[in-house]
């Protein structure tokens, strides 16, 4: 991910949604700036997440800065089927059903949030960077008919939006739409990779 790191420091928090099976990122921002990261993943276990602290070889001070939560983001509080891709090197599961590539039978169920309630989840203070890397869910989550969402982040301390876009899974036209409702809330796009990882400050 590709980030600003001016300001960021111990007194930072950070949301980080989706994990996967790499929490590099996450513990980046533990290391290099004492930031507290807190990461969301309805796909993944707490013990899977342990495993994941295990290999990275984290330390105690580490692991209290870092917390996991087994939620997902999505347009609504909900209990979602995920679908798993037919190919099995690619280990991401989607929410939307009938995708090319995707089994039609749910492959789990699991609990997703909206972001307010996320955020009280989380328990942080304040948020200066939000990440989200949800496949494909971003055209829901961010979108210019919810209201709530709009005055959020028009009136939050989050400085850094980091999307992962998913138009390979065929949006049609929603990534223009993302961009245009980050605008409207005082966001500007200020980098591109491949067109999927993108940073809004």
């Amino acid at each position: 991910w590709f980030m600003c790191t001016d300001g960021l420091g111990p007194g930072s928090g950070v949301l980080s949604v989706g994990i996967g099976g790499d929490i590099s990122f996450d513990l980046a921002l533990v290391r290099r700036f004492g930031a507290s990261v807190r990461c969301f993943d309805p796909t993944i276990s707490e013990d899977d997440f342990e495993r994941l602290l295990g290999n990275a070889s984290a330390t105690a001070e580490e692991r209290a800065r870092v917390r996991f939560y087994p939620f997902g983001l999505a347009a609504r509080n909900s209990v979602m089927p995920f679908y798993r891709s037919t190919n099995p090197i690619v280990h991401s599961l989607v929410s939307e059903p009938g995708l090319r590539g995707y089994a039609p039978a749910a492959y789990l169920r699991a609990p997703t949030l909206r972001l307010p309630q996320l955020l009280s989840v989380a328990g942080l203070e304040r948020v200066d960077v939000l990440k989200a890397d949800i496949e494909g869910a971003e055209w829901s989550v961010f979108n210019r008919s919810d209201v709530e969402m709009r005055r959020w982040l028009a009136t939050s301390r989050v400085s850094q939006l980091m999307l992962e876009f998913h138009d390979r899974f065929g949006g049609g036209g929603a990534q223009r739409r993302v961009v245009s409702f980050l605008a409207s809330c005082g966001f500007t796009k200020r980098h591109e990779k491949r067109r999927e990882d993108t940073l809004f400050v």
